[in-house]
């Protein structure tokens, strides 16, 4: 199922951790306004796969590579546990910026996309 457009205050929301969801967000750089991205030089997708307890969210990043996080502009907004990345909205907002304010001007790419399961997987 894929949402037609929301930000992220939908994901801190807690619609995720109640319907067990998963939403693949496409997020961007803007070093040229004075923020640099956590996740990547240009543009790219993650896959957000749970919100935890402490309200923070577990992420697949598929460009992660050994130091990508320990590089000076990275340094300390996210921690790692094992491959899964771990952050909070507030990071997941500014990452995603670029992109909302672009969707909000046309109709083709938008930051997020939610997936949820009904049921139990066999």
């Amino acid at each position: 199922v894929r949402s037609p457009h929301f930000k992220c205050e939908a994901l801190s929301g807690g619609s995720m951790s109640r319907t067990g969801g998963a939403a693949i967000a496409l997020v961007a750089n803007r070093a040229s306004e004075g923020y640099v991205s956590v996740f990547t030089r240009k543009e790219h997708y993650i896959t957000i796969i749970g919100k935890r307890c402490d309200g923070l969210f577990e992420i697949l990043d598929p460009n992660l590579y050994d130091g990508k996080f320990d590089e000076p502009d990275r340094k300390g907004r996210v921690r790692l546990m094992g491959k899964v990345v771990i952050t909070g909205a507030e990071v997941l907002k500014e990452e995603v910026e670029p992109i909302v304010r672009r969707s909000e001007n046309t109709d083709k790419t938008k930051a997020f996309h939610l997936f949820w399961r009904s049921g139990c997987a066999k």
